[in-house]
């Protein structure tokens, strides 16, 4: 019996008489008028309110021992919540195997919350493994009652439901039933909940708490602390690692495994929920968890298995580290992104020593990338023997990361490698490039322009992408276009770099933050993939949040992701793909936009008219001549009217007037079967050529209304007609370009000696 009391499996604490919360249950006075049958006088006074005649009563329970069974048995099934309590709580004293059954039963139909608590509490008591069954089912709607009975019976296979009930629970009694439970099954999630309330005086269950990681703890918790700890909590984060279970788990037996297994299945699911629930958990689980999603790595689920381990603190990133050192490609560059993104500094020597082996130009870009967060001094000397190596195959990934270090001795050598290029491949010219640009030095840009002529699409793309970022210059330039169609932005480039050489600025900020969010990994990864998986989700509230939290996102983080995807994309996925690429006035999505402008959706076309419009008062004249053959073109093949209007406005606004006396036109339409919303069609046009011409009429709109009666839009439109007649010829679009900078006159340098005046 004392080994029942000592193990603490009910989770209500006897001190004097009774907890508050068996005092809150209904009690009687002398013999139960509630009862639902005749018993004996000691039954029947379980639950009368004198505390003097309930101990009696107990002390009389105790004396009978086994012969008292049947009539405890039977008082299970009163009408009183307290005599119910106490019958139970006796059952569990005296370990009564033949109270299993009905005890099972009262778990399916107590609604009182002590009593199943504490019928939880007996079965684990009674130690009958065919009770698991019962107290299983308990534990999916009501897990901290059944907690101290799972407990109690070392079923290991509870500890996933337990470990989300944690999660979610609030009230520290109910934390310190779980955490007990989970501690007493050896998964140490149980221990910080047991610190936290613990380490409150006074709190409701703090001194239960302090009990239980006494008795569960392999050494028990400090009376006294240390001025850097302070209290329990402090000496948790401080020693956390070091502190273990007396039956900490070490290997899942059979059950947790099948349980592990069978809760694993929810991470590698597509339902939202399930993922984001299973990482909680996950999380909580740690060293448990560690083996299970160790065998993802390099198969399918590498990725998403890789990420969570990172959540996992320096335990759950150590196979990350002893993964950068696998054979395997795929798992060694996902451990090394998802280490640098989580900046976990203890990987910085792994990466070092991956460096004396690994020649691989992807790997060496890498671990270089990496290790310019995580160990920048230890990698100096390395960068600069692989920058003046005579193997050339490590330059570019040298200059790359010396691109991304700020101290002089990089920038030196950066210049050195730029004076070096003769014989050098496209990929190290355009590493070195943009190396440059990364230090602020405009002797990158004529690297970047040649670049854009190399026969490898990639050194084109990368080129391209740091001139864009870099300069703030868009030339129309595509790296997958025809030959002559490149050679025509090629030349557009070097026009602008001769003419206007002195004035350029580069914007290194925006190239490191392109360095950093252009290729999201990890959980930055997976979130974004949700999202844009989410663009499609038949439930309208899915598609906005989704919608909204791409438009949110960072916008060199969220869009190349979204641009990946955009061919796979259709339907309302591919317009809300469109609404957001439309939204963001970045030169690095007009590409996108011009080919969007012939997508098969017209209210796609629509949107990419509009946002190429947006780019109005963001663009040099020369950069919007750009736009305007694709626009024109766009133009003159659409027949959706909606769509058309789009494309004359986004003229309009960037200096082409030839749309308006189709807005004019549009501005006449009436109902049918061509414009079934007639209205809205002539509201757009009019907002549209007001806009257009506001600074040239005086803001006059002719008295023009969408909605007015036929007579009244026609002389407005008569007289927009004759303002179109008379004005036209003359009339140019207000221009919100950007200007060109002066050029600045350099010093005169003094010669030697003189003064200067």
């Amino acid at each position: 019996m004392e080994g029942y009391w000592k193990r603490g499996v009910c989770a209500l604490v006897v001190i004097v008489g009774l907890s508050s919360a068996v005092l809150a249950a209904p009690a009687t006075s002398g013999a139960d008028a509630g009862q639902t049958a005749a018993g004996p006088d000691w039954i029947v006074k379980l639950a009368d309110a004198d505390p003097a005649v309930r101990d009696a009563a107990l002390k009389s329970a105790r004396e009978k021992g086994a012969a008292g069974i049947p009539d405890l048995v039977a008082a299970l099934k009163s009408d009183s919540a307290l005599r119910r309590f106490w019958a139970t709580r006796l059952l569990g004293e005296l370990r009564a195997n033949e109270a299993v059954t009905p005890l099972s039963e009262l778990l399916r139909t107590e609604t009182a919350e002590f009593v199943l608590r504490e019928a939880a509490g007996a079965l684990g008591a009674i130690g009958e493994k065919s009770a698991l069954v019962g107290l299983r089912d308990l534990s999916k709607t009501k897990p901290i009652a059944a907690a101290p009975g799972l407990a109690a019976l070392g079923d290991q296979s509870s500890i996933v439901p337990l470990v989300r009930a944690l999660i979610t629970a609030v009230q520290p009694r109910d934390r310190v039933a779980l955490g007990a439970a989970l501690c007493r099954l050896g998964c140490r999630a149980g221990i910080e909940p047991l610190v936290q309330v613990a380490n409150i005086q006074g709190n409701a269950g703090s001194r239960e708490a302090l009990a239980t990681l006494n008795e569960v703890l392999s050494e028990p918790p400090p009376t006294t602390f240390t001025e850097k700890d302070k209290n329990l909590s402090g000496w948790w984060a401080s020693h956390g690692d070091a502190i273990r279970l007396k039956n900490e788990i070490e290997k899942a037996g059979p059950e947790l495994d099948s349980a592990m297994q069978d809760f694993l299945k929810a991470i590698w699911s597509d339902d939202d929920e399930s993922k984001r629930d299973a990482q909680r958990v996950l999380a909580k689980l740690e060293g448990i968890a560690i083996p299970y999603l160790m065998r993802e790595l390099g198969g399918p689920n590498s990725e998403r298995a890789a990420e969570v381990l990172s959540r996992m603190g320096t335990a759950g990133r150590s196979p990350l580290v002893a993964a950068i050192a696998s054979p395997d490609a795929a798992l060694r560059r996902e451990a090394i992104s998802i280490l640098s993104e989580s900046k976990a500094f203890e990987a910085g020597p792994a990466l070092l020593e991956m460096l004396k082996t690994q020649t691989s130009p992807e790997d060496l870009e890498l671990a270089f990338k990496a290790l310019t967060i995580l160990a920048p001094k230890d990698l100096a000397p390395i960068l600069k023997e692989k920058a003046t190596s005579p193997d050339r195959s490590q330059h570019a990934a040298a200059a790359r990361a010396l691109g991304r270090m700020k101290d002089d001795e990089s920038v030196a050598l950066i210049d050195q490698m730029s004076k070096a290029l003769d014989g050098a491949s496209g990929t190290e010219k355009v590493a070195v490039g943009g190396a440059l640009l990364r230090g602020d030095k405009t002797a990158g840009v004529p690297i970047l322009i040649d670049c854009l002529s190399d026969p490898d699409i990639a050194v084109r793309r990368e080129a391209d992408m740091t001139l864009v970022v870099g300069v703030g210059r868009y030339y129309g330039f595509d790296a997958e276009s025809a030959e002559s169609d490149r050679a025509a932005a090629v030349a557009r480039w070097r026009d602008f770099w001769d003419k206007q050489k002195d004035t350029v600025t580069i914007d290194s900020n925006a190239l490191r933050n392109a360095d950093q969010f252009a290729v999201p990994v990890g959980s930055n990864k997976q979130i974004l993939k949700d999202a844009i998986h989410d663009l499609g989700d038949p439930a309208i509230e899915k598609r906005a949040k989704a919608e909204e939290m791409l438009s949110q996102s960072n916008r060199l983080y969220g869009c190349p992701a979204l641009l990946s995807a955009l061919p796979e994309l259709t339907g309302a996925a591919r317009i809300s793909a469109a609404s957001i690429l439309a939204g963001r006035v970045d030169r690095q999505l007009i590409p996108a936009l011009r080919k969007l402008l012939k997508d098969a959706s017209p209210v796609v076309r629509r949107l990419a008219a509009g946002g190429l419009g947006a780019f109005d008062s963001k663009l040099y004249e020369d950069e919007a001549a750009v736009l305007l053959p694709d626009l024109k073109a766009a133009f003159a093949s659409e027949k959706e009217p909606h769509a058309k209007i789009a494309i004359a406005y986004a003229l309009g606004r960037l200096g082409d007037p030839s749309g308006i006396p189709t807005l004019v036109e549009y501005m006449k339409v009436v109902r049918s079967a061509e414009y079934p919303k007639a209205a809205w069609v002539r509201d757009e046009a009019f907002m549209a050529l007001r806009d257009l011409t506001s600074e040239a009429t005086g803001g006059k709109d002719f008295g023009y209304e969408a909605n007015a009666s036929a007579t009244a839009r026609d002389a407005a439109i008569q007289a927009w007609e004759k303002w179109w007649g008379e004005k036209g010829k003359d009339f140019t679009p207000r221009k919100r370009f950007l200007k060109p900078k002066p050029a600045v006159d350099k010093p005169i340098t003094p010669p030697a000696g003189k003064s200067g005046q």
